[in-house]
């Protein structure tokens, strides 16, 4: 289960890889770590996971790395072309997304398929997006817990300075 402020990553295998984001903090579990160092060597990988597996970071606010984990927190960025009136989507099949009941739209762009998912019921929220483009496996970006608050303080205790290394 998420919390407010953790974002869900799903790998081509299909397994979750929290992080943790408070400000300019980040804390990555081992699963996140590993996936993000697919091609890299062993050595390597088991090097970052031991020096940052479960432990607060902190990333420059202007820094690239921040701008990219932030601009999930707008969604008119992440979503991009996907949204607003100018689109081609066709209206889908209803189904059911984390229990919630959806209707799918589709849109194709070139060789990118996107599906996204909305409620009916309540808020027409964005529940999920999929998308797939020629022989890379499909994304998936979930949506959750709209209108909630979330608290950003300060994480105490050590914290890795990733500018500094």
């Amino acid at each position: 289960m998420l919390h407010p402020g953790q974002l869900r990553f799903r790998t081509r295998r299909e397994a979750v890889l929290p992080a943790r984001v408070v400000g300019e903090f980040v804390k990555y579990d081992e699963t996140f770590l590993r996936a993000q160092s697919e091609g890299e060597s062993a050595e390597d990988t088991d090097a970052a996971v031991a020096m940052l597996a479960g432990k607060w970071t902190k990333v420059a606010v202007k820094g690239q790395d921040a701008k990219d984990l932030t601009g999930f927190c707008d969604l008119d960025s992440t979503l991009g072309d996907v949204s607003g009136e100018d689109t081609a989507a066709t209206r889908g099949k209803t189904t059911r997304i984390d229990g919630k009941p959806a209707i799918t739209l589709h849109e194709k762009d070139g060789k990118e398929r996107y599906t996204a998912y909305v409620a009916t019921e309540g808020k027409p929220y964005l529940l999920r997006i999929d998308s797939a483009s020629g022989a890379k496996e499909p994304e998936h970006l979930s949506f959750s817990d709209y209108g909630v608050p979330v608290a950003a303080k300060k994480p105490t205790g050590k914290i890795v300075d990733l500018d500094a290394l």
